[in-house]
């Protein structure tokens, strides 16, 4: 248990530089959304040009969107190894202990393959096969890693709208919690631990990381993406159509 959560500790402290360059971007995206309604503004004819002066200012703010992803993409192979090898170790019984309130780091189920067995099957006289207090406990950390996922997706969630109000959200990142909630009751306990302790620490280091990049994003762009009123559409009128529209050809003679 404790191992699993230093290993951990030690993945996204390696990536740490990674998220700091994915907030920011995401937070020069946010800062820069009130330009970016001036440009849609100006080009609402023309799609091509306004996705051309997007890219030009993306490019001039130093942005690059996709790019951010490249942090998540990196920890793919790290939990399929890590799941390779809780799996293996924990049918040898060698992940055999207890960690906090859980009875052993290598249940409720060994492998995937087991499915819910251990929570559905060999009841007797209205009694889990584990026993009660076994069957809670590991059913506790799956929750508290479902709340915590939810928690974190409202989040990620919420600077997407900063980026742009105008799109709904995708429904899949919503239904991530529950994906995860559904894996961990299948799989060793110590894995759960895994994605509650990189859960936690994300959240953490985010809030951190925004704490910082914040004010240095305010100075460099005018606003603090992550501040009171952040994400908010530009207002649209006379004197946002003025500033947006491209500046008249002088009359010749005039």
């Amino acid at each position: 248990g404790p191992a699993i959560a230093l290993f951990t500790v030690v993945v996204k402290t390696v990536l740490v530089p990674g998220n700091v360059y994915q907030l920011k971007n995401s937070g020069r995206m946010i800062a820069l959304k009130p330009k970016v309604d001036l440009l849609k503004e100006r080009y609402s004819a023309d799609v091509f040009q306004y996705n051309q002066a997007v890219t030009d200012l993306y490019a001039a703010k130093d942005v690059r969107p996709f790019l951010s992803a490249v942090p998540i993409l990196l920890q793919i192979p790290v939990f399929f190894t890590l799941y390779r090898a809780v799996t293996s170790l924990a049918r040898q019984k060698v992940l055999d202990e207890p960690f906090l309130w859980i009875p052993n780091i290598d249940g409720p189920a060994q492998d995937i393959s087991e499915g819910l067995n251990w929570l559905v099957s060999g009841w007797h006289d209205g009694t889990p096969p584990l026993g009660w207090h076994d069957t809670v406990a590991y059913l506790a950390i799956p929750v508290v890693l479902f709340l915590t996922n939810s928690y974190s997706t409202g989040k990620a969630i919420e600077d997407q709208v900063k980026q742009d109000p105008s799109k709904r959200p995708p429904i899949t990142p919503r239904l991530l919690p529950f994906f995860f909630l559904f894996i961990s009751l299948q799989v060793p306990a110590a894995l759960t631990v895994y994605w509650l302790t990189n859960i936690g620490l994300g959240l953490v280091q985010a809030e951190g990381i925004k704490k910082v990049l914040g004010p240095q994003i305010e100075a460099e762009l005018g606003l603090n993406p992550w501040g009171q009123g952040a994400g908010k559409a530009a207002p649209v009128g006379p004197t946002v159509r003025a500033v947006a529209a491209p500046p008249k050809e002088a009359t010749p003679g005039a």
